[in-house]
């Protein structure tokens, strides 16, 4: 006979009854397999039938062969087993359930502070997995990022004055610094700032202020159009361009290549579309929705959140600023 068929999942929780090996499974089954066998042999020599036809008969009516049977047998135990611990662990999740939710009410004080807690750390983990995922383990969709580098400015400390190492860039400091260093294939200028799209309706976005080399120094290209003129650092008067993010270009002009070579207007004055930025770039910023050439801009980075200039430095060589 099988073990214990009829104890309910709530006593076997409550005696702490252990599950039943698959051994075990197929050795019940066996067992009663035998039995039912023994059981027929006998009623059919009551019958008048020799122990051997009768074993025969007994056989016959398996609907195949003892392995086959037995096979069977098992498989069907092992299904009927799995749904009883499967019906067990719900039942066991259910009661903890309720029994969580009984103490949870009883104290809500207890339980405010709980789920406060939760919230803080699950949040705080997220954050910190975000950040850790952004700047460590996901590499900078860039070309190269490890020759990427951002230069500071920075004044030392002279007759008791203390130093400052949160000076801005200027242009003519950037043009100046360009033609005294040999350290770096590339340097461009960018700086954040809201901008206010005037085309159509009225919408303030996230932007750069760029130079002509600045996706060049990063190693990248429009996904669509054309990248900036150099001509757009001569100074003041120089054409006015715009790449336009990928998620502004769909969602404010529902990606039409059209749009592409259009005038635009931004802070009220115009701006020719040169294309779509790379799939998925947001700028140095990481918000940006476009990148606009700094023509009207003669001094860049007037604020200290936007003085950087990113640069490509040469293979070999250790900058000195």
């Amino acid at each position: 006979m099988m073990s214990m068929p009829g104890i309910r999942a709530g006593v076997r929780r409550l005696l702490r009854l252990p599950l039943r090996t698959r051994d075990q499974v197929h050795a019940d089954v066996d067992e009663e397999l035998q039995s039912y066998l023994d059981a027929r042999i006998e009623y059919l020599v009551a019958r008048g039938m020799s122990r051997a036809d009768a074993a025969d008969e007994a056989l016959r009516r398996l609907g195949g062969t003892i392995d086959e049977a037995r096979e069977r047998l098992h498989h069907s135990a092992e299904d009927r087993e799995t749904r009883m611990r499967l019906r067990e662990r719900l039942d066991d999740a259910f009661q903890d359930i309720r029994y969580a939710t009984r103490g949870l009410a009883r104290r809500p004080g207890f339980t405010a502070v709980a789920v406060l807690t939760l919230a803080i750390g699950i949040g705080a983990t997220t954050a910190i997995f975000s950040a850790v995922n952004a700047l460590i383990l996901r590499p900078l969709p860039y070309t190269q990022p490890d020759e990427l580098m951002g230069v500071t400015l920075i004044t030392p400390s002279r007759d008791g004055r203390a130093g400052n190492d949160q000076m801005v860039w200027s242009y003519p400091k950037y043009q100046i610094f360009g033609d005294a260093q040999h350290a770096f294939s590339e340097l461009a200028l960018y700086a954040g700032a809201q901008f206010t799209l005037s085309t159509g309706e009225v919408e303030q976005v996230r932007g750069e202020t760029v130079g002509a080399r600045y996706l060049a120094t990063l190693g990248l290209a429009p996904s669509r159009g054309r990248d900036f003129d150099p001509a757009i650092d001569a100074g003041p008067g120089a054409p006015r361009q715009v790449l336009l993010s990928e998620a502004l270009w769909q969602r404010r002009f529902n990606a039409d290549p059209a749009v592409i070579g259009r005038t635009i207007e931004i802070d009220r004055a115009p701006y020719e579309v040169l294309g779509v930025a790379p799939h998925r770039f947001l700028g140095l910023s990481w918000d940006c929705a476009c990148e606009r050439s700094s023509a009207d801009r003669v001094v860049m980075g007037m604020n200290k959140s936007a003085c950087p200039v990113r640069t490509r430095k040469r293979r070999g060589d250790t900058p000195r600023t």
